[in-house]
Order: C-alpha cells, then sequence, then structure tokens
C-alpha cells in the first residue's frame, strides 16, 4: 500500500480490510493504493490530517511528544519564508550520541551539503584590545569537582548522624581576628584525589575584613609576597575589598550564604581564601574548593580544614602589565575566579546542610558561570536583567568590549573594578558548542572536547532564567537548595520539561536577535544579552579567533522534493541546525528517520521557529 506516494507498512487485516502504519505524508485528499500478487488497485482519495505546524513570523514549536517528532509539516504560505529547524538529542549523557536522517515529499537527494551563514551585524573593529583572547585551562577543574562528587557521596554516609553536621548557621560568636599566621591543609591534586591526601602550607595573613580573611602561603617567591610587593599587597586588598561591598552580596542575594555553616564548623565568620604555589603545580588549576572541608577533620577525611575554604594560585613574573602571570594579568582574571569559587562554597554548604546529593558537574559549574555574570553585570558592567546587553563600544563600554581593553581611558573611567576579564570567557566557549553544535554537550565533555560545556551549561541555565524565571534570585536560589540535581532540578524550577527547555534554547542561539525578526515570541529569545552584537563585536576585535560573525551556520535545504540528508551523530544534547528558505509554494514535509531509514532513535526531537 502506498499513502500519498509514499510506501505504508501493513501490519495485519482481513479479507476486506488492511491494517496499516500511516507513513509520513502531506496533509489533505491522499491517494491510496494497494498492490497485491502484481496487480495494483485503482487509486483513490482518502483525507490525511499530520502534524500541521502553523507557524507566524517569530513564532515556534517545540515538538517534545516522540509520536509527532518523526512527521512534521509546514503549510504553504505563498511568500519568501524562512524557517530554522533544530533536531536535538535529549539524552543527559553527552556521550550517548545518535545518528538520523531528514527528508522532504520526495526522492530527489540534495547534492550538497550547504552551510548557511546568518545575516549578521557588520562591526569595525576599534583600537586593537592589548591582548588575544584568553580561554582558561578548564579540565583539571573538572576532574576536581567529579573527585568533589565522588568523595561528598563517601563522606556523606561517613559522617551521616554525627552531631557535627548540624545544618546551619544558627548563632555565631562574635569572630576574633582571624591569626595572622596559621598552618592551611591543602589537598594534594597530584596524588590519590581523595580527602585523606594533602599537602601543610604555613600562611600568613594578608587580608582580613568583613567576611572574608586572605592568606598569602609563605612559600611564595620572595618577590612577589604581599610584604615586598605593594602591588601584591594592594590587590589582595582591592579583592577583599570588592568581595565584602558586591561579590559576597551577589553570592548570598543569588544562590545562597558563603557561611551557611560557619557555627557548625569553624564557627570563625569568614571564608578563608588561600593563594599559594601549590595551585600553580597542579595543572592549569586556576582555582578549587573541596567537599572535604564541610566535613569533620576525622579518619577517612584528613585533609579537612572545616570550614569554608577556596585555594588559588599565584602569579610568578614580577613584571607589569598583561604578560603571562604578572600581578596586574592575575588581577585582572582573578577575581571571576574569586566569585566563582565561592558559589561552588555555596553549593556545598547547602548541600552538606540538607543531607543532599551533590550537584551534578554541568549544572554546578553554568550556575558558578552566573555568579560570574552577576557579578559583571552588577559591578563592573552596570547592566541589568532582560537588557538584551550587546558586545559594548568605546561610546558605550559597559560589556565586553571593554574585558580585553585593560589599559583603555573610556573602560577604566566607566568603572572602577576594571580592568577586568568576564563574560569574554563566556562567549569564548559558548563559540565553540555554536561553532560543531552536534559534537559538543551543555550536559558534560564529549569526545570532541571538555571545557566548552561549562558556558554552554551557563547559556542553557540562562535561556531557563529568561524564559521561565520570576526573578534571577529567585530561580538561582532554588536552583542551589534544591535536594534534586541536573536535568530534573532544571526542569523543576523552569516548570517545564528538559525537552521543552532544550528545545527553546537551541532555537534561541540562532533566533536571538535575528536580523529583520520583529515581534520574536520569548521562546527563542535569550533577552540578557544580544548574542548577534557580542559575536559580531569578537569577530571584529579578534578574527584569527573567532573566524565567523556568527559561529551557529545551519545546513541549507530546500522548500519542495528532496530526499534523506544523513547526520551521523548527535552528542547528548548536541543539536543539528537546518535552515529551510525561499517562496514557499506548497505544504513541506520534515521527515525524520533513524540512520538508513530505521525507525527514529528516542531521544530525538525537533524544534522549528520561523524568521521571514
Amino acid at each position: 500500500m502506498t499513502i500519498g506516494g509514499v510506501a505504508a507498512t501493513v501490519t495485519g487485516g482481513t479479507a476486506s480490510t488492511l491494517n496499516v502504519t500511516v507513513p509520513c505524508a502531506a496533509s489533505g485528499a491522499a491517494p491510496v493504493q494497494v498492490t497485491q500478487g502484481g496487480m495494483t488497485g485503482a487509486a483513490f482519495a482518502h483525507p490525511l490530517q499530520g502534524n500541521v505546524r502553523a507557524l507566524g513570523v517569530g513564532q515556534a514549536a517545540v515538538v517534545t511528544d516522540a509520536a509527532q517528532v518523526a512527521c512534521n509539516e509546514l503549510p504553504a504560505t505563498g511568500v519568501a519564508s524562512r524557517y530554522v529547524v533544530a533536531v536535538y538529542n535529549t539524552s543527559t549523557s553527552p556521550l550517548s550520541a545518535t545518528g538520523f536522517q531528514i527528508s522532504g515529499d520526495g526522492t530527489v537527494p540534495v547534492t550538497a551539503a550547504r552551510a548557511v551563514s546568518r545575516p549578521g551585524l557588520v562591526r569595525a573593529p576599534g583600537a586593537p584590545p592589548a591582548a588575544a583572547p584568553l580561554q582558561e585551562p578548564e579540565d583539571a577543574h573538572l576532574r576536581i569537582l567529579e573527585m568533589n562528587r565522588r568523595e561528598n557521596e563517601r563522606l556523606r554516609a561517613r559522617f551521616a548522624g554525627d552531631p557535627r553536621m548540624r545544618p546551619r548557621r544558627e548563632a555565631v560568636a562574635a569572630p576574633d581576628v582571624p591569626p595572622a599566621t596559621r598552618t592551611i591543609r591543602v589537598l594534594n591534586l597530584n596524588g590519590a584525589g581523595t580527602c585523606n591526601d594533602y599537602i601543610t602550607v604555613n600562611a600568613t595573613r594578608v587580608y582580613y575584613g568583613g567576611k572574608v580573611a586572605i592568606y598569602e602561603d609563605d612559600a611564595t617567591p620572595a618577590a612577589l609576597k604581599a610584604s615586598a610587593n605593594p602591588a601584591m599587597q594592594a590587590y589582595y586588598g582591592a579583592i577583599g575589598s570588592q568581595f565584602n561591598a558586591d561579590m559576597e552580596p551577589v553570592v548570598r542575594t543569588n544562590f545562597g550564604d558563603p557561611l551557611l555553616r560557619d557555627a557548625s564548623t569553624d564557627n570563625n565568620g569568614v571564608l578563608i581564601a588561600l593563594f599559594t604555589p601549590l595551585v600553580n603545580s597542579f595543572g592549569g588549576v586556576a582555582a578549587f574548593v573541596v567537599s572535604c572541608d564541610q566535613y569533620p577533620n576525622a579518619a577517612g577525611n584528613l585533609a579537612s580544614n572545616f570550614g569554608e575554604y577556596f585555594y588559588a594560585y599565584q602569579p610568578t613574573s614580577t613584571g607589569t602589565g598583561y604578560g603571562a602571570f604578572t600581578p596586574d594579568s592575575w588581577y585582572w582574571s582573578i577575581r571571576a575566579t574569586f566569585i566563582h569559587e565561592t558559589k561552588h562554597v555555596v553549593s556545598h554548604a547547602a548541600r552538606a546542610a540538607s543531607g543532599a546529593p551533590f550537584e551534578e558537574s554541568w549544572l554546578e559549574e553554568g550556575t558558578a558561570r552566573h555568579a560570574e555574570e552577576l557579578w559583571a553585570r552588577s559591578a563592573v558592567y552596570n547592566v541589568g536583567w532582560k537588557a538584551n546587553t550587546g558586545y559594548g563600544s568605546a561610546a558605550a563600554p559597559g560589556s565586553v568590549y571593554c574585558d580585553y581593553r585593560q589599559t583603555d581611558a573610556a573602560c577604566l573611567a566607566a568603572d572602577p573594578s576594571r580592568p577586568s576579564l568576564n563574560m569574554a570567557r563566556h562567549f569564548h566557549s559558548l563559540y565553540t558548542f555554536m561553532a560543531a553544535p552536534t559534537g559538543y554537550s551543555p550536559f558534560g565533555p564529549t569526545s570532541a572536547g571538555g571545557s566548552s560545556f561549562y558556558a554552554t551549561s551557563w547559556s542553557l541555565v540562562r535561556y531557563a532564567i529568561d524564559r521561565y524565571g520570576a526573578s534571577e534570585a529567585a530561580f538561582l536560589t532554588a536552583l542551589t537548595s534544591s535536594p534534586s540535581t541536573g536535568a530534573a532540578n532544571l526542569a523543576a524550577r523552569a516548570g517545564v520539561s528538559i525537552q521543552q527547555l532544550l528545545g527553546g534554547w537551541a532555537l534561541a542561539l540562532y533566533a536571538d536577535d535575528y536580523p529583520g525578526l520583529v515581534g520574536a515570541t520569548p521562546d527563542i529569545q535569550v533577552s540578557t544579552w544580544n548574542f548577534g552584537s557580542i559575536f559580531a563585536g569578537m569577530h571584529a576585535d579578534f578574527a584569527g579567533t573567532f573566524p565567523a560573525a556568527y559561529p551557529l551556520q545551519p545546513q541549507a535545504l530546500p522548500f519542495g522534493f528532496y530526499g534523506a540528508v544523513s547526520v551521523a551523530s548527535i552528542a547528548g544534547g548536541g543539536v543539528k541546525y537546518f535552515e529551510l528558505s525561499g517562496t514557499q509554494t506548497q505544504p513541506q514535509l520534515l521527515r525524520l528517520e533513524g540512520a538508513g531509514g530505521l525507525p527514529l532513535p528516542s531521544t530525538l526531537r525537533v524544534a522549528i521557529a520561523r524568521l521571514q
């Protein structure tokens, strides 16, 4: 049997009836024809109604019903039209890759794969920035986070019922001034990777005020010690003052109190940050937090300082300016790291207080990047939530434009917190995903690479907040304090399924501020940032690193009849994009199948937005 010219699978019947699976064919009066024993019966018309997606310009359809994914139809518009189609893998295991094929209503093959460049802003570069883009190594940081998850589960069981694991900061005594010198245990990241393997350092306090005490390892090279280097002493003071003035309030308001369990741990009223050359020796790590410190120092947890701590690297060059590892360069980048790690302390404390398992690594890192963003927007850029902030310029220095212009007078005059490296890191890694979205994932490293998922998961959470959040603080605080983890946690805070979230996010990455698109629904926007402006600005300033003015380039498909286009693999959480454009004079089928025409993999979904 054929229906609408497409073979239908016969599943049973009688002498006078046939049971068939209706194939993906265009809606309307479909011709039905039966062939048996070499004889073909007369065709007759039968009404057929498919999954018709009638979209106005700026509207979207996210198809999360597995029964409807394989066959969708765009009704004829009769005018010049443009659609972006995102086929995405909803598996939250990034290594769970799968393939598929897409076809229209016909057998004519698409002769060549052609990428479509999104129309974009063309920006002339300003004065050359002082440094090339920096992508901070994060693979080692991920290794630490996975160790934290593993050790946290062990320690949660080890100290279950221990009276020292009281849940929260109930009544804190007026703290004494932290000692001027002390010993601190540092987890040995080059060792066994457990909370029993540590190195003891002697340290001197270089800042104390408010809710933070900063210590410097006594093994710091003499010329870089705060006692001998006025620049380092000034920078330690500036970091501490900024933490109290704007970092700690950002973290506490939007995630939770870093000192939530302080009365149960060391009861000293401060977060302790240790800067030590040991971190430099741990292979590309800028800073880290360990779950060991939330549990008592006892057998099975000998590395613990039992308090709120994080550990960070130091500069190694005594030079000035923004060359590698100078004090100036260190100060430029370390403050975003400082608030990032403070957010990890909040998460550790919240999970230990509730007895909940540690958050999944992708979501923990993505939300730590939100701590960086919130501080950047409130304390450096001075821009608001849903302000659609773009790249910025010399005339409007409130954004990414100033991240690499460390000595630019306009940038420095705009905010005393500068020079500061902030959102450029987010968009650098997000560019990696968007340039190859089938091979990368927001849910963790894939065979294509590792650390880009930090920013990709950040963008997924950013979309969820902008689309579904009542406020950033309410959304992120609930996410941090929830006993659930991962995709279930994020979906519960958004109030929609993870399939819906992924589909809307995938469309928004391409459709956000699409040139000429007016009246786009919130489903296809990231209203806090103008992606088109930001990527165009990065391209103008650093064309060698960002060769495209917009990194996401869908594969072109024609309206009308075309045969199967195969896609070998999409990582879990990855996306394959297509764009259909031209004058649409007839209904357009979007037929999805597994590789080679097999049944469609169960984790694949499709989302469609009309851009013209």
